[in-house]
């Protein structure tokens, strides 16, 4: 058990490598064998999910020559995951710069490497709508991960036409899904992939009993946690897809001229919309973000054709919004607006 509440900042915490100074605290830990070990902090004051207060980082030594620390296995969250030496000391470091946790318990465990994480070793996964998660945090890269750590899955398209694939579910920041065709001349990926903080939401053609090779992975450095691929057939109905941190991270089907988004949330809370989360969607001429949401991305409602207001039910001095959020779309901030819900129907382009 640990604690942040006299913690200072020093110049040279291993934390400096990534731009920002934190209050650490450090340990000090000896591999009694050689393998992969994963640490984990977990704040004791209450907060289940801790990613973006809490962080770690893991260091074999520091460099005196290059006035740095040796090797930083860094992680933006509560938990981070490396190889070690057996009878090499490493130094662990907890620290924060937006957030001071009264206690923390550290805790450490060996884990090995998934047998999928080579593509010979993919996992059948079957069905038109499924879902599978992947402990990414011990994976390692091939010649066809394109620097991603990622684990192998295979399958088999039960009838053609589109389907959606999301990775909102996942706890690892910026994951990755992509799909191949095996080919006599090697893996044919199958469309191009976005990644972004907070997942993506994708619509991909696939045909009838073909089978898929599926990677799943991180564009994160040296991430850890897990990714989730949820696929469906695509009914073309309007949805958004909001994940259990509350970030909006995309949407299918077409979405409605006065979109309220709150009313497409299916009881969850929104408090982020990421970037380019409704990018160059067609018919919106009028959007209602919701009281919960704090921050609009970069580019999240740019090039929409047509809008014509932006109403913030809860107030527009409570969101941040990132400079492109609305580019190309609204060139007048006296075009944004907050009313009530009652007043809502007499206010906007219908």
């Amino acid at each position: 058990e640990g604690t942040l509440l006299e913690a200072t900042i020093a110049d040279n915490d291993c934390i400096w490598r990534y731009g920002s100074a934190a209050r650490t605290v450090w340990y000090k830990w000896t591999a009694p064998e050689s393998g992969n070990v994963r640490f984990s902090a977990v704040d004791k004051d209450g907060d289940d999910y801790v990613t973006g207060l809490l962080y770690l980082v893991a260091t074999r030594g520091y460099d005196e020559e290059y006035d740095e620390w040796d090797d930083c296995s860094y992680d933006r969250g509560h938990t981070v995951g490396f190889g070690v030496e057996a009878g090499v000391t490493y130094y662990i470091s907890v620290c924060t710069w937006n957030y001071v946790a009264e206690k923390f318990d550290l805790s450490w465990a060996f884990a090995a490497t998934p047998e999928n994480d080579e593509r010979e070793n993919a996992i059948e996964i079957e069905g038109a709508e499924g879902s599978v998660t992947a402990d990414i945090t011990f994976a390692t890269t091939d010649d066809n991960d394109a620097d991603f750590n990622t684990l192998w899955y295979r399958w088999t398209c039960p009838a053609s036409g589109k389907y959606v694939i999301d990775t909102c579910d996942s706890t690892v920041d910026y994951p990755v899904v992509r799909f191949f065709r095996e080919t006599e001349d090697g893996l044919e990926q199958v469309g191009y992939p976005d990644w972004d903080y907070g997942g993506t939401v994708e619509t991909y053609d696939f045909d009838a009993h073909e089978t898929y090779l599926v990677s799943l992975g991180s564009a994160d450095w040296n991430p850890s946690g897990e990714v989730t691929l949820n696929w469906r057939r695509d009914d073309g109905e309007f949805r958004i897809f909001v994940n259990a941190r509350g970030v909006i991270c995309g949407y299918t089907g077409t979405p409605p001229r006065n979109l309220a988004i709150e009313d497409y949330l299916d009881g969850r809370t929104a408090t982020q919309i990421r970037y380019s989360a409704f990018a160059y969607a067609e018919g919106i001429r009028r959007v209602t973000i919701p009281a919960s949401v704090q921050f609009i991305g970069d580019s999240a409602f740019a090039w929409v054709e047509n809008l014509g207001e932006v109403v913030f039910a809860g107030g527009r001095d409570n969101v941040y919004i990132e400079s492109t959020a609305f580019d190309a779309s609204l060139t007048d901030d006296a075009l944004f607006s907050t009313v009530s819900r009652s007043e809502e129907r007499r206010v906007g382009k219908e």
